[in-house]
């Protein structure tokens, strides 16, 4: 027994005079006690940590902000801009009228169906090809069928945004190529987003997986939603991706979840679905929140709220946000202010008492002056005074 010892303690030894240590003692002590996961799992009901350069969460029953990062940073918006032009469409055209395609659409850049001038698609059709093929012609096919002009369209996209409360939107173009002075931001686009599924229509758009459009003088073009959620996500219910070099990778997208029904919108991702379902997930798994209402409730919630817009000097554009936004005309604060005043002022000074001839203030005293008022009329009637 001892010689086994004695081996075991020569083998030892000679291992560390020649450098051969064990396994174990290859390794950094000091990195051993570091070994741990650098990005843990996040609890149940815990928010998700986001790669987006922007994101927002909303409840869209309460239309309670859940989450946000940088929501109101302002970003190239990509094909998200589609939503705008969209809402624009419905508030201007019909479904079934026919838009003819103008010359300058090949001029068109990005993705796009290959539309030639002189072709004639309905309103309806470019919808389906705006919002599931992301076709740029269409887009601009829509605009360019606005009876006052191309530039027109895009002037309604911006009042638009600014009817709905998005203040931090500008557009130059119905399909979001990137461009100076475009932009948007998260929270502005899951303002449209909301303003989109509340029409049935363009809802029921969003959602459709395929759609076949009849081509002019050849075979169907069908083509799939870009929207790579639907089919994969059990309650997706739309709306639109984005992509540019500028933009990245966006996405404002609504689900029907257990809790309710969630619209959250990432900006510049690494991988904007995988966010997306993460937000979706954050959503069903964290705790119920206490309504302002509640008995007992400290929290100050932050809602998707729609502020007054700013005036609106257009006539027609006038007509149309009034048409189209969800709230009232504008109004000019300080206006009705001095207005109130003025009013009140003009009100102190009719029930103002008119004040008597001195003689009639001391007949109200002295008794025995009232038969020299009753004897003369023009103290009764100050008009002839």
């Amino acid at each position: 027994m001892r010689r086994w010892i004695w081996a075991l303690g020569a083998s030892l030894l000679l291992a560390s005079a020649v450098g051969v240590a064990p396994a174990a003692a290859q390794q950094d002590p000091q990195l051993e006690t570091e070994r741990v996961d650098p990005v843990p799992t996040p609890d149940p009901g815990a928010p998700p940590a986001l790669g987006s350069t922007a994101a927002i969460l909303v409840d869209l029953d309460d239309g309670r902000v859940l989450l946000s990062k940088q929501a109101r940073h302002r970003l190239p918006p990509a094909s998200m801009t589609k939503v705008v032009t969209a809402l624009v469409a419905r508030d201007l055209f019909t479904l079934a009228e026919e838009a003819v395609v103008p010359q300058d659409v090949l001029q068109v850049r990005g993705g796009k169906l290959g539309m030639e001038p002189g072709m004639r698609f309905t309103v309806q059709q470019l919808l389906y090809a705006l919002l599931l093929k992301s076709a740029n012609d269409a887009g601009h096919v829509l605009a360019a069928h606005d009876p006052h002009g191309y530039d027109h369209f895009i002037a309604l996209m911006n009042e638009k945004a600014r009817a709905l409360g998005a203040f931090d939107t500008h557009l130059v173009n119905p399909h979001g190529m990137d461009a100076p002075e475009h932009y948007s931001s998260a929270w502005d686009m899951a303002i449209f987003g909301r303003q989109l599924l509340e029409d049935p229509v363009l809802a029921e758009i969003v959602a459709t997986p395929r759609f076949t459009l009849p081509w002019p003088g050849g075979n169907p073009r069908s083509f799939d939603n870009h929207n790579k959620l639907l089919g994969q996500e059990p309650g997706t219910l739309g709306i639109k991706t984005g992509f540019t070099n500028r933009a990245g990778k966006c996405l404002v997208a609504a689900a029907q979840l257990g809790p309710g029904r969630a619209l959250t919108v990432v900006m510049n991702a690494p991988d904007h679905y995988a966010e997306t379902v993460a937000l979706w997930n954050y959503f069903s798994q964290r705790p119920v929140l206490l309504r302002p209402a509640d008995e007992g409730s400290s929290e100050d919630p932050v809602l998707l709220a729609t502020p007054p817009p700013a005036p609106v000097t257009d006539p027609v554009e006038a007509a149309l946000v009034a048409r189209a936004g969800p709230v009232d005309a504008p109004r000019d604060v300080r206006w009705v202010a001095l207005m109130a005043v003025l009013a009140a002022l003009t009100l102190a000074t009719l029930q103002r008492p008119q004040r008597l001839h001195p003689i009639a203030e001391a007949a109200q005293f002295h008794a025995y002056l009232e038969p020299l008022l009753e004897t003369d009329a023009a103290w009764e009637n100050p008009a002839q005074r």
